[in-house]
This record gives structure tokens, C-alpha cells and sequence, in this order.
């Protein structure tokens, strides 16, 4: 074996964290654990001598003659174990624990070769410590034993117990029961428990170790089987002949080895953990039972701690996760259905134009801003107006200088009262009067000029307004929100673009002063006289522009923005209007009244209704957040009502903070409440005493003061876990009626010279600090005496230090709270029925285990939670399928529907199209064939003479026929040529007949939005119509005007418009036409008022399946040119062309209907037209 000599040592030591000894490997059986001192890697396994004058030392001897005694070595933390290494070796090899922070993080062991010995002493982390739990170190000395390569013998244990500590603590009594267990009671008789006295002084050793004796201690169970109690010193030499007292034992094998390992196998962290918490529950005794305790801070660490077959759950669950796992299939299927219709759904909005860019939220935003801008020009004016005009001798409106006329612009009525005067003739003080008064017109006002017209930029009395009102009107009952929203927008922006931008600007400007000219400074002249000439400030009539802008802007939005929301309408009521809870709200109401009508509205309100399309009208939705009632006023008298100051007393009815004379406490004391009142002895060395096992309260006389003292249950006791002792605290407060009022103050008391780094002290800390104080009862804690380490984390906050000892300084920490008056806490606040269960847990997890007791709870909680939570998925689960199948079904219904409204598979094929006006075209030249053989064979021989002589210019009445068809001299036309020709007579009635009829239909029947209305609105929907095609695609253009062709006019008269226009093209166009001819009144045919029927009846249904059906096909426009024009061979097609004809330059006229199709592009592009079918003309070349 080599030999490292002490001036060697010396050159090997190292700051904190690095190696103290030169390490050689080991060959003990023992395993080397890694060492976390040591930075530079090596194992702590070490083979090391002492100085050559040691007596322990022998001469250096071959290694195969060494005997290995490997001794364990435990203890709390800061007991000295790592000193006790240090001073077997008589240097400081081993960093040693300052206290307050763990030396040691594993277990170790260093060689020390002694004569023919080579003792191994392990080293080992600190029980009760803040880095590790005790539960923690316990596994961590398992897994050094039993999952080594050989399995790792002992020959004895050293358990290092410091002079003075606490013998009554609950954390040491379940530390040595549980290592009872690990050793096994055969291998108690290599157990000595080390006493460490500080003093250098001589000890008696049996006055030492009586209290580790008495039968109290938690040390006497472990010395009846055989384990030993010595008292020493950590100085080198009592250190080794400690160790040379376990040279004579050979090394074995503890009980914990002989459990976990007899199958040869090593365990697990679950074996492990098993057989330590089998371990915890074992009853060493008849009179104690160490609670088992389960170290985790969350459920899932429970479960480690708990048998398999625990914590499988139940077949129930199991049945529960299928059935919710199946539910959730099933609702991702219908989800990825939804999604593929919602793209479908989007892309269709897409081309309708009808994304939302405006929130709900931004809506009511904007209603609550113009509100508050009318509340604060009406305050700010009233108040500019009492103080500039008002005076003594007008301080309420019966001095209003015309108090009639101002009754009348109120609508005061006698019986009921107004603004102006109450029923019994009192009336308003004048600051109020105009506040309400002018938050009353402008409401009014804003509603009647911006919001209650179709748009602002057309007054309610306009004719325009009302139709466009009664269309829309029409259009709700039956359509869609989105096609209502639709057409709203391009309706507005299509009057928007009829006005134009600097109209609309100089009508937006225009607003505020007539508010103020119209309506407001009429009501101050009736009120101040004309004497007093009022004026309004520069500022407030800018302040009036700001608000008009903000509404008019606002009323844009609504009404030009906004589709699929809704329809949004400001609603304003009228004076004397009967009040209605549904639609409005009460301005500072009274508990118990009810008004029956409303003086004025002071704050607008907001309607929103959302078109279903289901023929019954819109229907208009309430909830609060779519429905924002006006504010209207009512009964106001005399004054309008302040606003109370509510108070919320802090004390119970009847109590008063000032005067209670006992000053309440709360302590946890480690000594006797008696101690620091009447000065008692201090219990024995070790702390055995009597503890406190209920919380008391004692009420004593102190400096002429009168203190309720509350002596509760010590933390770490025997007989109480830390968990129950809060418990037990927080029962005594929610129970004592005069506790309940609340304390002045609460001390915790610490012995100097009790471990301060302990991890059950910093929990209970935890728990005072996290769960009974908090914020508030913080300032009211002190701590008595030590201020070290533990303590850090809560004084932090504002926790007092005081470090008094004996009544006086009791005395002086008391007098600290005389000024102080009592505080309700937290804890305080938990009255619920069932506040002890969630209590102890709230504990129990905050200290970092769970008693077993409270571990089988939580984990049948668990279970019963896990059953409740899946059958309450399942549920949600089956509803949400539900509700996916319902949206799933709503979702496809909206899709089709808006596939039906932008008619992507329209009925209407364009051949159709094209095949109906050939057949139109067809009537109409059989007609004129018809009727001009009718009138050549049976009028023109016996008025004209022989057809075939007669011309057009044989007309008895030549010139009245002239101007009948717009005849210009020198120009051609079907009465003459330019050379003076005329047309023979049939052709001429042939010709000219069907040219009426074609500009007839294409004037009266075609040309207008529809041929039943009045032609001032249908100019005025074609002007609308031609701003939406610049600005929308084909997709919104044809659908607004289907929509608004379909809903402007039922087709109920439809027979008596058709007759009327016959009656009009025979009587205005064919009779004069053969009056003029023929020299006299002539009567046609039945059969030719048939055909014209028809002809007629079918141009009205093409023009309406035009107009009212087709979408995406685009706008069909008819086409008849009139004489004179010129002749253009992409619109026109020649009548008999004839190749042998000059090029033909003039039109004569129309004899058979053209068709072209135009397709909007929107974004203010043209629209583009494509010619379907040219129009038939009679050219200049009919004289050819």
C-alpha cells in the first residue's frame, strides 16, 4: 500500500468544490460513488496513512494483510460528519457544512490504513436538510448498498447526534424508525449513536446521554436491541478510538440488502420506493406508530410512492377513455368536414366580397365615444352658459323668458310634465336643464339627420329615402343576412357615388350648424331672451363639428361596412315616448320605480337585427352585448340625483376597531408559552418536555395591558405531524368567536442553537408565510431570536426580527404591537363546510409530503375526479359531436344557399337567352307582316289606290307622319330617300312597324330598372346600378340588382301594365302611323292585339328572368338603334346584304332586337361588354 505522508496532503488540498485527497482506486468490495466535491472527476474512493507518530499507523504492510472496516456514517445536517472524517485523518480533507448549505451531496467513502486495518468511512448527505428530502437521502443510501456491482458490506454505522438538540422532534423520530428498518434489528449492536459535545471542558458523560435514555426518547427503542451510546468530542484521537471499536466486526450485510437483494437481481427506484414506504408504516412498538409519509408535491409523484395495482384505473375509466376516444374520432371527422365547406363557404364570400373587417367590440366602441363626446359638450356648454348668462333671477327654467314657446319645443304636457316643468309646475335647475336639455337635441338631432335616414347624405323627407327605405324593407323579409348586408353596402356606396365626394363633404359640414342655428339657439332664446343675444364659444362649435364628423363617419361604417354582423340602427325616442325596459335603460334609476314614459333621450342606443331568409322578416337580437339601450330621462323634478358614496365596513356591524383592549396573538412555539411568562426552568438537555398538544388561549396582565395569548401545538413533534398542528391551528381560529375578529401579531419562536438550515423548518415557514399570513398578516410577524438562513426567504417581505430573551425582551417584543390594532387573515376566510380537507392539502403539498392517510384520499379523490372529469369530457365530447353535426348541417345549408344566391350553376344558360330573343325577334316580324298586309289589302286600294303604285310619300297626311318619325330634310329615312324617293307602301308598314315596336320595348320594357315603376326611381336605381358595376365585381353587381328588381314591385298588376303598354304603343305609335297614312282612323285586327299581347307579355318575363335571375352571366342589355345613326358593323348586322351594294353608312331603323352582355370588374374599372347578338337595321341601301 502506498504511503501518502501529511506534507503530501498538504499539496493536494483545493478551494471548496475541489478534491482534499490524492485518490488511489479502491479494491474494496464497496462501490466507489463519485464524489460531488471533486471537480476534476476521480472517484472519492482513497487509501490514505496517517503520520508516522500516530499510534494508529502502523508500519507500511503488503495490501493483502489490511482488514477492511467500512463504516457508515450518518446524522443530520450540521452534525459533523464530514468533521468526524476530518479529524480521524487529523487534516481537513473533507469541505464540512457551514451550516446553512449541504456539504455533502452523496454518499462516499475515503480509506484510511491503519496498522493492519483500512477503515472505510462513508460519508453521507444530512438528514432534514433544504436541498434534499429526508425520503430522497434515504434512497440515494439504498441504491449506495444495493445497486452497486458487489453488494456493499458494513461493519458497523456511526449516527452523529449534536449536543443539545431537539429529542422531541417528529422528523428525528421517523428518521430513526425508518433506519431501524433499514438495519434491521439483528444489526442494531453495530449502531452507536455519537453525542458531539462542543465544550472542550470534561463532560459527564452519564448526565450527557441520560436524556437519549429516557424513555421518551426516540433513542431508547434503538439501545434496548443493542445499539450503543457514546459521547465524544470530533477531535482526532476520541475519533479513532471510536473506530477502532468496530475493528473487531466483520462486515455484513443490513437488513435492507437482505430484502431488496436476496433474488439476486438489483432493484429498481420502484423497488425502492416500495420498500421504503413499507418501511415508513412499520409499528416498531405498542404505544408509537410512525405516520408514513409520502415525499411528492404533486399527485403524480404520489403515484410513485403506490402499488401498480393501485394505481391502475378503474375498468369503468377504461370504458370511459374508449367511448371519449371514439367521440373524439368522431368529432374530428365532422370538424374536417366543417373546415372543407367553411373554405368552400370562404372562397364563395370571397367573391361576393363579404370578409368582416369590423369587431362587434369596435361597434359598441364607437356608440359609447359619440355618447361620452355628448355628454361632455352638453356638460361643458351648460356650464359655460349658466355662468355667462345665468344669474340670480333665473336659477331653475320657470324663469325662462319664454316659458311657452319653450314648453311647446319640449312637448310639455301639463298632466305629465317635461323638461321644462314637472306635472306640478316645478321646474329644473338651469345647469341641469341645459345639460339634459342639450344632450336631449343633439341625440335628436343626430338621429334624424344621420343614423334614421338610408344614408345622411339624403334628408328623411326625400322621396328617394322613403322607396330605398321600403325596398330594404322588402329585401329583409325575404333574403339572407348576407344578401341583405350586400345589398345594404352597395346601395350606400352607389348613393354615396350618385352625390359625389364634394356634395357629400359640403352636406357632412353642414350638419353641425344647422343643429346649432336650427334647433339648439332657438331653445336658448326661448330660455335667456333675445336681450341677452347668446353666443356660442369657437370651441364648442368645434367641438359640435368633431361630434357630427365622429357620427356621420360611424353611420358609414354601419351602413357601408358591415354585411354579415348584422344591420346596425342608433335608435333616439321621442319626448313623452312610453318607456319600454326591452329597448330602453333608466338614467340613474330608483330601486322600485317604474316610469310610464320618458322625458328625452339623453344617449343613444343600438339595434342590431340579422336577416334569417325565411320570408318572416328580420329578426332583431337582444342580448346585451347586441343590444345597447338609449338612455332616456324620466322624472326628473327639481334636481337631478349625486351619485352615493358606498362604504364597505372592514369590521362586523356593531364592533369597532378603536376600542377592543386585549391584544390577540397566534404562536408556534419549540419552548413552553410559560418560558417567556414566568420565566420556568428550560426543559431537559434535548428538549423532552410536555408539549402543547391543543391551541389555548391565556389571557395575562403585562405593563398594565391586558394580552388574550394563544399557545399552540409545536412544529416537529412526536406526537403530531407539522401538517396536523396547522390544522389544528386553523380549527382553533375559525372556532373561537373572539379569535375569529382577528389578531394584533404573530411570534415565532426559535431556539438559539437549533438547526436554522433544516428543510422542515423551511417549510413550515413556507406554509405561515404561503397560506396563513400573506401579504397582510406579514408586517404583524416577528420571529424571536435567529435571523439565520431559513429565515431569509420571508424577511424579505416586511417579517420583524427580534432577538430578546426572557420576560423582559418578551415583554419589549409585545410592546411593539400596542399601536397596532387587529387584522383579519387569510385563514380567517376559509368558512366553507368542507374547509379542512382542502386545507390539509393546501399543507401538505406546500410542506412537500402527504401523510398516508391523506395520500389514500387523494388518490380515491383522484379516482373519483378522473370518473366525474371523464364522464363530463364524455359528455362535452357527445355535445360537441352534436353541435359539429349541427354546424356541420348549418354550415352546408349556408353554403348552398350562398351558392343559390350567386347562382354559380344558374338555370339560365345563355343559349336559352339567345333563343328567346330570336323568338322575340320572330313575333316581332310577323307582326309587322302581318299587320302591313292586313292594312295594304284592306285600306290602301280603296284610300290609296293600287299597292303596287302607292309609296310612302302618297301619305295622306305626309308632314304629320314626318314628324311622327323624326324625319329631317336632306337626311334618308323609310319615308324617302335622299334623291326623293319613296318606299313602297307594305314595305314601308312592314318596316316601320316592327322599328316602333323594337325602340318601344327597348325604351319602356328593357331600358328601365323595371318597367312597372315610376321613371323618376328607376332613373334613379340605374344611376345606383352603373356605380356598383364601377366599383364591384359581376358576383355583387348581379346579385343587388336581382335582389332589388325582385323586391321593388310584385308582379300582382302585372296583366293591367302589360295592357297599359299596349294601349300606349298603339295609341302614342301604330294609330297615328296609319292615321297619317291613310287619312283616317282605322280599327286592327283581334289578332293583332293577340300577338302584341304576347309579344309584350314575353318581353316583360325575359326582361324579368333577366334582371331577376341571372348573376354571373352579367348585365343583358337590348339594343335598338334609332334613325340617323351611324352604321357600325360590330353592333349591327344589314338587312338583305348584298355584296353588290355600296357600303351602307346610315341607319333607317331597327327591325329586329340586338343583345350585348356586360360583366362588372369592380375597383372603379369598366365594365366589360361582349356582343351576343347584333341588332337587324334598314340601311341607306334600302333605296339601292
Amino acid at each position: 500500500m502506498a504511503v501518502i505522508k501529511p506534507e503530501d496532503q498538504k499539496n493536494s488540498k483545493n478551494t471548496r468544490g475541489n478534491a482534499r485527497v490524492t485518490a488511489n482506486p479502491s479494491t474494496s468490495n464497496n462501490r466507489p460513488i463519485p464524489n460531488p466535491k471533486q471537480a476534476n472527476g476521480k472517484t472519492s474512493g482513497t487509501k490514505v496513512t496517517q503520520a508516522a507518530n500516530s499510534p494508529l499507523v502502523d508500519s507500511v504492510k503488503s495490501k493483502d494483510e489490511l482488514i477492511h472496516v467500512p463504516i457508515l456514517i450518518l446524522g443530520p445536517q450540521g452534525s459533523g460528519k464530514s468533521s468526524l472524517v476530518n479529524a480521524a485523518f487529523s487534516e481537513n480533507i473533507r469541505e464540512t457544512s457551514n451550516g446553512f448549505e449541504l456539504a455533502t451531496q452523496d454518499f462516499h467513502f475515503i480509506s484510511l490504513a491503519t496498522g493492519k486495518h483500512k477503515f472505510m468511512l462513508v460519508d453521507s448527505p444530512g438528514l432534514d436538510n433544504t436541498s434534499y428530502s429526508d425520503g430522497e437521502v434515504m434512497t440515494k443510501l439504498v441504491r449506495f448498498l444495493c445497486c452497486g456491482k458487489n453488494l456493499a458490506k458494513v461493519s458497523g454505522v456511526i449516527y452523529i447526534h449534536p449536543q443539545g438538540a431537539n429529542l422531541g422532534s417528529g422528523v428525528l423520530k421517523r428518521n430513526l424508525y425508518l433506519l431501524r428498518s433499514l438495519l434491521g434489528d439483528t444489526f442494531l449492536n453495530r449502531l452507536t449513536v455519537l453525542l458531539v459535545h462542543r465544550s472542550k471542558e470534561k463532560v459527564n458523560q452519564q448526565q450527557m446521554t441520560a436524556p437519549l435514555l429516557d424513555s421518551k426518547s426516540p433513542f431508547r427503542g434503538l439501545c434496548d436491541l443493542g445499539a450503543r451510546v457514546e459521547v465524544s468530542s470530533l477531535e482526532t484521537q476520541p475519533v479513532r478510538d471510536l473506530l477502532l471499536s468496530f475493528a473487531e466486526m466483520r462486515p455484513d450485510f443490513m437488513g435492507v440488502q437482505n430484502e431488496l437483494c436476496r433474488s439476486g437481481r438489483m432493484p429498481n427506484d420502484g423497488d425502492i420506493s416500495t420498500y421504503l414506504t413499507k418501511c415508513a408504516r412499520i409499528k416498531h412498538d405498542a404505544s408509537t406508530f410512525t405516520r408514513p409519509k409520502v415525499m411528492a408535491t404533486s399527485l403524480s409523484q404520489i403515484q410513485s410512492h403506490v402499488s401498480s395495482s393501485a394505481r391502475q384505473p378503474s375498468k369503468y375509466i377504461k370504458r370511459l377513455e374508449l367511448q371519449l376516444a371514439e367521440s373524439k374520432k368522431q368529432t374530428e371527422d365532422f370538424s374536417s368536414q366543417l373546415q372543407q365547406h367553411l373554405s368552400q363557404y370562404t372562397a364563395l364570400c370571397s367573391q361576393l366580397q363579404i370578409h368582416e373587417n369590423t369587431e362587434q367590440s369596435e361597434i359598441v366602441q364607437n356608440l359609447v365615444d359619440i355618447n361620452r363626446r355628448i355628454e361632455d359638450l352638453a356638460l361643458s356648454l351648460s356650464q359655460y352658459l349658466v355662468d355667462t348668462y345665468g344669474g340670480q333671477d333665473k336659477t331653475t327654467t320657470q324663469f325662462a323668458v319664454r316659458l311657452s314657446e319653450l314648453k311647446l319645443l319640449f312637448e310639455h304636457d301639463d298632466r305629465k310634465g317635461s323638461l321644462v316643468q314637472s306635472s306640478k309646475g316645478a321646474g329644473m335647475l338651469l345647469e341641469d336643464f341645459l345639460d339634459v336639455a342639450i344632450r336631449s337635441i343633439l341625440c335628436e338631432q343626430l338621429y334624424k339627420r344621420i343614423f334614421a335616414p338610408f344614408h345622411p347624405g339624403i334628408s328623411l323627407s326625400d322621396p328617394r329615402n322613403g322607396y330605398t327605405n321600403k325596398l330594404y324593407s322588402h329585401i329583409k323579409e325575404k333574403e339572407t343576412q348576407a344578401t341583405l348586408g350586400r345589398w345594404r353596402t352597395a346601395s350606400f356606396a352607389a348613393i354615396s357615388g350618385a352625390i359625389g365626394e364634394s356634395e357629400l363633404l359640403r352636406l357632412k359640414t353642414q350638419v353641425g350648424p344647422d343643429i346649432l342655428n336650427i334647433n339648439l339657439m332657438p331653445m336658448l332664446g326661448h330660455l335667456f331672451g333675445p336681450k341677452k343675444n347668446v353666443r356660442i364659444p369657437q370651441a364648442h362649435t368645434e367641438n359640435l363639428t368633431e361630434l357630427v364628423t365622429q357620427a356621420w363617419d360611424w353611420c358609414v361604417m354601419l351602413k357601408e361596412k358591415i354585411v354579415l354582423l348584422g344591420d346596425y340602427q342608433p335608435t333616439a325616442y321621442r319626448y313623452g315616448a312610453a318607456f319600454d325596459t326591452n329597448i330602453m335603460s333608466e338614467f340613474e334609476a330608483q330601486p322600485g320605480s317604474q316610469p310610464d314614459r320618458i322625458l328625452s333621450t339623453i344617449g343613444l342606443g343600438l339595434n342590431v337585427g340579422f336577416a334569417k331568409g325565411t320570408g318572416e322578416g328580420e329578426q332583431a337580437l337582444s342580448d346585451i352585448d347586441l343590444l345597447i339601450r338609449p338612455r332616456p330621462l324620466e322624472n326628473l323634478v327639481e334636481n337631478l340625483p349625486h351619485a352615493n358614496l358606498r362604504h364597505c365596513p372592514l369590521w362586523p356591524h356593531g364592533t369597532s376597531r378603536f376600542k377592543r383592549k386585549s391584544y390577540a396573538f397566534w404562536f408556534w412555539v419549540g419552548l413552553a408559552l410559560e418560558k417567556h411568562i414566568h420565566d420556568t426552568k428550560t426543559p431537559l438537555a434535548g428538549g423532552l418536555y410536555e408539549a402543547t398538544k391543543k391551541p389555548y388561549s391565556k389571557f395575562v396582565f403585562m405593563d398594565g395591558r391586558r394580552f388574550e395569548l394563544i399557545d399552540t401545538p409545536g412544529f416537529d413533534n412526536v406526537d403530531m405531524s407539522d401538517a396536523e398542528v396547522f390544522t389544528e391551528i386553523a380549527a382553533y381560529l375559525l372556532g373561537n368567536h373572539l379569535v375569529k375578529l382577528g389578531v394584533t401579531g404573530v411570534i415565532y419562536v426559535h431556539r438559539t442553537g437549533d438547526v436554522t438550515q433544516s428543510r422542515s423548518l423551511a417549510r413550515n415557514l413556507q406554509v405561515l408565510a404561503d397560506v396563513f399570513l400573506r401579504e397582510i398578516g406579514r408586517s404583524r410577524f416577528t420571529i424571536l431570536e435567529s435571523p439565520r438562513s431559513a429565515f431569509k426567504r420571508i424577511l424579505a417581505p416586511g417579517f420583524n426580527l427580534a432577538r430578546q430573551s426572557g420576560r423582559d425582551g418578551f415583554i419589549e417584543i409585545l410592546k411593539t404591537y400596542f399601536s397596532q390594532t387587529p387584522i383579519i387573515l387569510p385563514i380567517h376566510l376559509s368558512n366553507s363546510h368542507d374547509w379542512r380537507s382542502d386545507f390539509t392539502a393546501r399543507v401538505e403539498q406546500v410542506l412537500g409530503y402527504y401523510e398516508h392517510g391523506s395520500v389514500q384520499t387523494l388518490l380515491s379523490a383522484r379516482e373519483h375526479r378522473l370518473r366525474e372529469m371523464y364522464e363530463a369530457n364524455l359528455a362535452r365530447q357527445r355535445e360537441l359531436e352534436l353541435q359539429l353535426q349541427r354546424q356541420l348541417k348549418e354550415s352546408e345549408s349556408e353554403y348552398s344557399s350562398l351558392r343559390s344566391q350567386l347562382q354559380l350553376q344558374e338555370n339560365v344558360e345563355q343559349s336559352e337567352v339567345v333563343q328567346t330573343l330570336n323568338d322575340l325577334n320572330r313575333m316581332i316580324d310577323d307582326i309587322g307582316r302581318s299587320v302591313s298586309a292586313y292594312l295594304t289589302d284592306t285600306y290602301v286600294p280603296s284610300m290609296l289606290g293600287d299597292p303596287s303604285d302607292v309609296t310612302s310619300l302618297d301619305a295622306v297626311r305626309l308632314s304629320s307622319l314626318k314628324n311622327l318619325l323624326g324625319y329631317v330634310d336632306g337626311k334618308p329615312s323609310m319615308i324617302m330617300s335622299p334623291d326623293g324617293q319613296g318606299m313602297q307602301i307594305e314595305s314601308f308598314f312592314d318596316f316601320t312597324i316592327r322599328h316602333i315596336i323594337c325602340r318601344y320595348l327597348a325604351k319602356e320594357i328593357f331600358r328601365p330598372f323595371h318597367p312597372a315603376i315610376h321613371p323618376y326611381l328607376s332613373q334613379t336605381l340605374i344611376k345606383a346600378c352603373d356605380n356598383i358595376y364601377e366599383q364591384a365585381p359581376q358576383a355583387v353587381a348581379g346579385k343587388w340588382r336581382s335582389d332589388t328588381f325582385k323586391n321593388i314591385y310584385t308582379d300582382q298588376d302585372k296583366c293591367e301594365k302589360i295592357n297599359n303598354h299596349i294601349d300606349t304603343l298603339m295609341n302614342d305609335q301604330l294609330k297615328p302611323l296609319t292615321r297619317y297614312v291613310l287619312g283616317r282612323n282605322i280599327s286592327f285586327a283581334k289578332d293583332h292585339h293577340d300577338r302584341l299581347h304576347r309579344l309584350m307579355e314575353m318581353a316583360w318575363d325575359w326582361n324579368s328572368k333577366l334582371k331577376g335571375d341571372v348573376i354571373m352571366l352579367g348585365e343583358f342589355v337590348q339594343t335598338a338603334f334609332a334613325t340617323r345613326v351611324r352604321f357600325n358593323r360590330e353592333l349591327m348586322e344589314e338587312f338583305e346584304a348584298s355584296s353588290r351594294n355600296p357600303q351602307p353608312r346610315i341607319v333607317l331603323g331597327t327591325l329586329a332586337l340586338g343583345l350585348s352582355s356586360q360583366r362588372a370588374v369592380g375597383g372603379g374599372d369598366p365594365v366589360e361588354e361582349t356582343v351576343v347578338c347584333k341588332a337587324l337595321v334598314l340601311t341607306d341601301n334600302a333605296f339601292a
